[in-house]
């Protein structure tokens, strides 16, 4: 579980009352269920920490695909995508299909260099069947032609789990530009 904090918060509380409890009357078996279950609160926060859930790996790996596009690394980009990927519009639109679509964006970033991405609103989803989306905006400064420009976009990422228990993205789908529908990447 991703935030264990409320249990914890929860089993320090209680064994704190156990423990005053347990002083007060001199009830030695108070204090030692009090220590148990503070003892019970570490193993939550523990497990907790150990543990990575779905949801944190899909985030993760959209932190790691903003990373590997400023400045592009292919090497990274080759392990977030599947294949094939495709980059789709607001509508489902294909704008771009292909098997190696880590080469595709890296055309394209070339032509069009960014300077520097924000990530904000992140959210992310997972389900059994190893789907998962992740939906942020992206504040990026762009340097067409030698003219550094601040250009919003809100993006949708869609994962999916290989039998690896990699997960991969095979659709990028970029849903707004500069707060309206993006037409394909002609314009950008």
């Amino acid at each position: 579980f991703e935030n264990p904090w409320p249990i914890v918060g929860v089993l320090a509380v209680v064994a704190a009352f156990i423990l005053r409890s347990g002083l007060r009357g001199g009830d030695r078996r108070s204090m030692l269920v009090a220590g148990a279950v503070a003892l019970l609160a570490v193993g939550v926060y523990s497990t907790a920490t150990m543990v990575t859930t779905d949801r944190e790996r899909v985030i993760a790996g959209t932190y790691e695909l903003i990373d590997a596009a400023e400045p592009v690394d292919l090497a990274r980009l080759n392990v977030l995508f599947a294949q094939p990927a495709s980059v789709t519009g607001p509508n489902g639109q294909v704008f771009i299909a292909s098997t190696n679509l880590p080469d595709r964006i890296d055309a394209l970033l070339s032509r069009r260099p960014i300077v520097s991405h924000a990530v904000r609103n992140l959210k992310a989803t997972t389900d059994s069947a190893g789907r998962g989306e992740t939906v942020f905006d992206a504040i990026t400064i762009a340097d067409p032609g030698g003219s550094e420009r601040r250009v919003l976009s809100k993006w949708r990422l869609y994962w999916q789990r290989g039998p690896d228990g990699v997960w991969r993205i095979v659709e990028v789908q970029w849903l707004e530009l500069n707060k309206r529908p993006p037409s394909g990447f002609g314009g950008y």
